[in-house]
This record gives C-alpha cells, structure tokens and sequence, in this order.
C-alpha cells in the first residue's frame, strides 16, 4: 500500500522502510548526552549531524565522538 506524497520523504532507501532519522551521544557507560530532533528517514547521518553542527559543539566542549560507518 502506498502511503502518499506526504510521507516519502520519511522512507529510508537503505533500511526500505519509513521511519525517522535520530542521532544520540552517549558516554562510554552508555548514558544519554544529547539526541537530536527528529529529521526525515531519508536523511543520512552525516547530513544531520552537519545541520546541528555537531561537531563544531564537540570541539567547543573538548569532546571526540567515535561513529561506525554507516
């Protein structure tokens, strides 16, 4: 069944289904910093992470981040 025009945008090409794109921080004990708002399941990671401009709030706070590759 097609869902309609207004929800393509939340369909992921890479999982094929719909859905919404977040990203999290935890630290090493695996407790939440910070997630981000919910964005379009198409959007890839790398994407969101420049719009919230991550890593420019990382290096003002000192932080490094280790992330898989997709």
């Amino acid at each position: 069944r097609r869902t309609g025009a207004d929800n393509r945008r939340n369909f992921s090409g890479k999982h094929k289904a719909h859905g919404l794109l977040f990203l999290a921080l935890t630290d090493e004990k695996g407790n939440l910093i910070w997630i981000s708002s919910a964005r379009p399941g198409r959007s890839s990671e790398i994407t969101t992470a420049r719009h919230d401009k991550l890593t420019a709030h990382l290096r003002e706070t000192g932080l490094g981040a280790l992330a898989d590759l997709g």
